[in-house]
């Protein structure tokens, strides 16, 4: 009889365990992936304020495997804020319980798309987006740990463009490929190493290796960008640089800090070193550039935001020409390229008064030390003078300690080159 009833318990048991394995294995692929198609849309909806909708949904519940595809944020199509064609996410359940940080093996996404607007009165789109995503600051309770072990994006694309400007300026980085490995924070003062590498069209690439602190925010590292056309920067400046559509490359290496505490950001990079290759400047509808050179270097710089001031040890010119003229009314052409909207002062508030002189006190500074020439070609025209005075000098090499701005430093070369001072 005990065995009989030993036998039913045990039958009953292995019965229950089976009954609640195949409710957990229906619910993790069948009920699950309904349930989120249903109310992901609604709830993020909620939470960030902007229209969600996503297509498929599965989940694999024994490898903790979540897999969603077609999911769009705030818009449809091309007009969607976010989008992405594909997401795997891979959680570590065991490993989470026993590092005590929700750790994820790998995330991937493919065809993530990014649209970036800043309008006419000069908000960009994703403002109150992150304001809703960080929520209100918690002192009472520690930011979350997380374990990153591996994050790729593949074939995705940023696009931004400002309407804060008289000229629209637009542009698309497309294909973006990035790799993210070893991301970890901590809500103590342990430090979460990362390392990333991104590529973008054209052969340009972004690499970024450094630590992180999530209490209080700090982070420090390296940093190096390669192969960004000169022209993609220029056309977000076109309403304040009158110029034709430059040429050149731009490689960009050194050294971050950055810490956030107490409502103050802190930013600033050292060792900084910077080259823009092949660049050509010219004034529109003038065929001869008022610069061109094979290299221009900077080397050391250093910067800090609370300063407002960049130094740079060493700036080297080479393999070029550099041109200008001053026209009868006394006008460099070099000025022209800035352009100067018009002061008024009538009608300004004192909170005006008081922001115009809050900016006066603290100028932007940039400070060269050294500043040479190598194989560069000067050419000089003063059409102020009667009659009117050109100059120039052939394959200048050149070199001077300065203490002084960058333009002031260079102009000093190029002056003692042409025998003007």
């Amino acid at each position: 009889m005990k065995k009989i009833l030993a036998r039913a318990a045990a039958s009953k048991i292995v019965w229950a365990a089976a009954v609640l394995l195949l409710l957990y294995t229906l619910g993790g692929f069948l009920l699950a992936p309904y349930l989120l198609e249903r109310n992901l849309p609604r709830y993020v909806e909620d939470h960030l304020g902007q229209p969600a909708s996503v297509g498929d949904i599965r989940v694999n519940p024994y490898l903790f495997i979540l897999e969603m595809s077609d999911f769009k944020l705030d818009g449809a199509g091309d007009n969607a804020l976010l989008k992405f064609e594909r997401l795997t996410v891979d959680f570590e359940l065991w490993s989470s319980i026993f590092r005590g940080a929700w750790t994820f093996a790998d995330i991937r996404t493919k065809g993530f798309d990014l649209r970036l607007e800043i309008d006419r009165e000069g908000h960009i789109n994703v403002a109150e987006l992150l304001k809703r995503l960080q929520g209100p600051e918690r002192t009472d309770q520690p930011p979350p740990s997380i374990i990153l072990e591996h994050v790729a994006v593949s074939d995705s694309s940023i696009s931004f463009s400002d309407f804060s400007d008289a000229t629209l300026a637009s542009t698309t980085f497309a294909p973006i490929n990035l790799e993210l490995t070893g991301f970890r924070t901590f809500p103590d003062d342990r430090k979460g190493n990362y390392t990333l590498a991104l590529s973008l069209p054209g052969g340009a690439s972004l690499a970024w290796k450094g630590d992180i602190t999530l209490s209080p925010l700090t982070s420090n590292g390296e940093f190096s960008i390669k192969g960004i056309e000169v022209a993609t920067i220029w056309q977000f400046l076109q309403d304040e640089l009158r110029m034709a559509k430059p040429q050149g490359e731009l490689a960009l290496a050194g050294r971050y800090g950055f810490s956030y505490g107490q409502g103050h950001a802190a930013f600033g990079l050292s060792g900084i070193q910077a080259e823009v290759s092949d660049l050509v400047i010219a004034l529109p509808a003038r065929s001869t550039p008022l610069l061109s050179l094979r290299s221009i270097r900077v080397s050391d710089a250093q910067f800090v935001l609370d300063d407002r001031e960049l130094v740079v040890s060493r700036l080297r010119l080479s393999d070029g020409k550099l041109s200008a003229s001053r026209a009868g009314d006394g006008t460099l052409d070099w000025q022209r390229l800035v352009v100067t909207a018009p002061r008024s002062d009538e009608g300004a508030d004192a909170a005006d008064v008081t922001d115009v002189a809050e900016e006066a006190k603290q100028p932007w500074r940039v400070r060269v030390e050294n500043a040479g020439m190598e194989n560069v070609a000067l050419a000089y025209a003063d059409h102020a003078l009667s009659p009117a005075r050109v100059c120039g000098a052939g394959a200048v090499n050149s070199q001077r300690q300065l203490d002084g701005t960058a333009g002031a430093g260079l102009a000093r070369v190029a002056a003692e080159a042409l025998q003007l001072t």
